[in-house]
């Protein structure tokens, strides 16, 4: 399928009526594409991230929101990233990663990095 090009500033994406005693939208196709691509998630399979050397950092490099949990290993930090320079403490637990954050663990035995699609 061929994709439509992104609608102009102001223009509509979608035409809404009334029908039948309640509200019908009908939606341009451009919508209906970026419906079916955006927001997705393509896999739900829970993964194993392999950890590197500490301080290890795992960026979300996907275009679905993640959880990532960490468990095992002797970890002395774990650190929330939006932008990719600024790091964040935060405590133990699952951390859920938008596309584009990161996580940076600093451990002396290499833990468990769980990837939880959304």
């Amino acid at each position: 399928m061929k994709p439509v090009n992104r609608p102009r500033i102001g223009q509509k994406i979608a035409d809404v009526s009334s029908e039948g005693g309640g509200l019908v939208a009908k939606m341009s196709l451009w919508l209906q594409q970026y419906l079916v691509q955006v927001g997705r998630n393509p896999t739900n399979t829970v993964a194993s991230q392999v950890v590197g050397a500490s301080p290890y950092t795992y960026t979300n490099a996907g275009d679905f929101d993640v959880d990532v949990l960490l468990s095992g290993g002797t970890v002395s930090s774990i650190e929330f990233s939006r932008d990719g320079i600024s790091f964040l403490p935060v405590g133990a637990g699952m951390i859920r990663l938008n596309p584009g954050d990161a996580v940076r663990v600093a451990y002396t035995l290499a833990p468990t990095l769980i990837l939880i699609p959304r």
